[in-house]
């Protein structure tokens, strides 16, 4: 049996606060905000749609991006579980896009309470329901 894996990686300067990343199916987030109002942007760092590990692509290399951050932006690194949980009122997969509308709604809160909230909403989420994947979500504040 031959088997890959998803990976989300990062590498931070903490002078420079440059950002290098590159993932295995797994993007990275940035939460910016864009003006003096506090509005904030979802910046996505699209991930290679290939694992690491024994795949037909092993030769090719994954896209390094490089990202200049600013003060107050918060980086998101997650595994694909938190998505893939079914749950909610239909019994449905969470999805990317309920995932990215949950962070938005955490903006206003600090990063220890976001955590809180995240683990709230999935266990709400889940309900019932069989947890089907590990799950991991890291926010770093810059």
């Amino acid at each position: 049996h031959q088997d890959g894996m998803d990976i989300a990686f990062c590498s931070f300067n903490p002078e420079t606060k440059i950002l290098q990343y590159a993932g295995a199916f797994n993007p990275a987030y940035i939460m910016r905000k864009t003006d003096e109002n506090a509005q904030k942007e979802l910046i996505i760092l699209k991930a290679d749609r290939m694992p690491i590990g024994l795949y037909p692509t092993d030769n090719e290399k994954f896209t390094n991006h490089e990202l200049q951050l600013q003060n107050g932006d918060i980086i998101y690194l997650f595994s694909d579980g938190y998505m893939s949980q079914f749950g909610g009122e239909k019994g449905g997969k969470l999805h990317s896009h309920r995932f990215q509308e949950l962070i938005h709604e955490l903006q206003e809160h600090s990063i220890q309470k976001q955590g809180l909230m995240l683990k709230k909403f999935f266990r709400d989420w889940k309900g019932g329901e069989e947890q089907v994947d590990d799950v991991l979500v890291i926010g770093i504040e810059i």
